[in-house]
């Protein structure tokens, strides 16, 4: 039988020493959990990793084949994980991501350790899909609040975040130079590097598309609208509604997928991609080299997800998850 080692970073590092994810503790634990669920119901064996005190206050309630306590050094229990199993899924903020993927190799469901590496940083990703001839909001990089930021390029109000982030973390929007210098102050304590991306602040629909590809085919894709508040100039990600059935939005999401794994030969397993959308165009922000939260809503409706992510190929023509399901999920 298939043995899928899946290592959820936060839920593995969890209380050792670490609590500066704590904020993204909720979907971790959200996104393991259904990650489980969809990988047995493929029929393969799971192994997941767990902080000790994760698996005290959580992991009885999740069912799987075997759980690795980390204790230690994460890293270290990964290495020796990777000759144990025939394939991997990792989830990490985008930092800790390249460090998982240069040691999982081969045996990871997901993209290249170059492309994730790219991916990774949201200004060069910006640059790359840019190239790729994808449309994406004027985007400029900074290092540290002490060097002098040029936004002449960008009016206000824009969007200001780290450089490596995952999710809402530290994402602000700035509508007024005061707010801004502010921004730039928080943000740089958020990056692991100091560096600081700027994008104009595109009106629009707010929303996601999952794709799950394979040898530059799309095996599955969704397009999923993303619940957003703004607090205290922060944006705030509150969920999704998935998926959506617009005949005219789909078609475009199908267009930026298509456009994305023609150019991006090393994407693999589970892709999420953020984007905003108004009457003029629908905008790429960012391509995260995971499973994301909005996969937690599709493994609710399609149980069947597992399968796909291990590279099972849906039969017939229908790749769309809309019309592959009825309802929605939040």
């Amino acid at each position: 039988m298939v043995k899928i080692l899946l290592t959820e970073y936060v839920v593995s590092t969890y209380g050792l020493n670490n609590y500066s994810y704590i904020s993204l503790l909720a979907e971790a634990y959200a996104m393991t959990r259904s990650l489980v669920k969809v990988l047995k119901h493929a029929g393969v064996d799971v192994i997941i990793t767990l902080s000790n005190q994760i698996h005290n206050m959580l992991g009885r309630d999740i069912k799987v084949d075997d759980v690795v306590i980390i204790e230690g050094n994460y890293i270290n229990v990964l290495e020796e994980l990777r000759e144990d199993v025939d394939y991997a899924i990792a989830i990490a903020p985008p930092h800790e991501m390249i460090t998982i993927v240069e040691i999982l190799r081969d045996k990871f469901l997901g993209p290249s350790y170059d492309l994730t590496k790219i991916l990774s940083d949201k200004y060069e990703a910006t640059l790359m899909l840019r190239k790729c001839g994808l449309k994406t909001p004027l985007t400029l990089s900074a290092y540290s609040s002490s060097e002098k930021i040029s936004i002449d390029e960008v009016s206000f109000p824009v969007v200001v975040k780290p450089s490596m982030s995952a999710g809402a973390e530290c994402v602000y929007i700035a509508r007024d130079k005061d707010s801004f210098v502010e921004s730039i102050r928080k943000i740089t304590k958020c990056d692991p590097k100091g560096y600081v991306v700027i994008q104009e602040y595109v009106e629009g629909f707010h929303g996601s598309i999952s794709m799950v590809v394979y040898n530059s085919e799309i095996y599955l894709y969704s397009l999923n609208l993303q619940l957003i508040s703004i607090l205290n100039n922060r944006i705030v990600y509150n969920g999704n509604v998935l998926p959506l059935r617009n005949k005219d939005y789909v078609q475009v999401a199908r267009s930026v997928v298509e456009k994305i794994v023609k150019c991006l030969s090393g994407l693999k397993g589970y892709i999420g991609i953020d984007v905003v959308w108004n009457d003029e165009d629908m905008y790429v922000i960012e391509v995260n080299p995971r499973f994301t939260t909005a996969g937690v809503a599709i493994s609710e409706l399609y149980p069947d997800l597992g399968k796909i992510l291990i590279g099972y190929r849906l039969p017939g023509k229908e790749r769309y998850l809309g019309n592959l399901v009825q309802g929605y999920a939040y």
